[in-house]
């Protein structure tokens, strides 16, 4: 049971860390105007051009030296055993971010699930910049008030 729980949490960890890590540390500038130049490098340089397939993923130069100090937290937190599968669905879920972020911007996501995360993420980029944060889920959007209920342009 136990593990089920840390499967859990770590799913949820990283919705979590997704949503506050785009809407606070990429979007920064939005309150921290000195901040517009580390916003550009790390984040503003994909919404300069959406479409740019290298721009749609997190290099590996930043997502190993992350996940690696997240790995070293969990492990000192929670032992090894606990760690590793609390770190094991935090990372598989990273994958599914990083995977439909770059599906949102290079294929038609399929279904009615992937063209509703599709619209979603593509929203934010073309309609209303201060808004939908998520990626892989809307439902952080919806509970901390940044959800836009009308995602039609005009």
């Amino acid at each position: 049971m136990a593990v089920l729980g840390l499967l859990g949490a770590g799913a949820a960890a990283w919705m979590l860390v997704e949503y506050l890590l785009h809407r606070f540390v990429f979007h920064l500038d939005r309150w921290l105007p000195e901040a517009a130049r580390f916003c550009f490098v790390i984040h503003g340089c994909h919404h300069a051009d959406p479409d740019d397939a290298s721009r749609s993923i997190m290099p590996l130069s930043g997502s190993v030296p992350m996940m690696g100090l997240v790995l070293l937290c969990l492990v000192s937190g929670l032992g090894v055993a606990g760690g590793l599968v609390f770190f094991g669905t935090f990372a598989l879920s990273y994958l599914a971010y990083d995977v439909t972020h770059y599906g949102c911007h290079q294929w038609s996501l399929p279904g009615r699930l992937g063209a509703y995360i599709q619209r979603h993420h593509l929203t934010h980029h073309y309609l209303d910049g201060a808004r939908h944060f998520g990626v892989t889920s809307p439902l952080l959007d919806r509970v901390f008030g940044t959800l836009r209920l009308d995602t039609r342009r005009g």
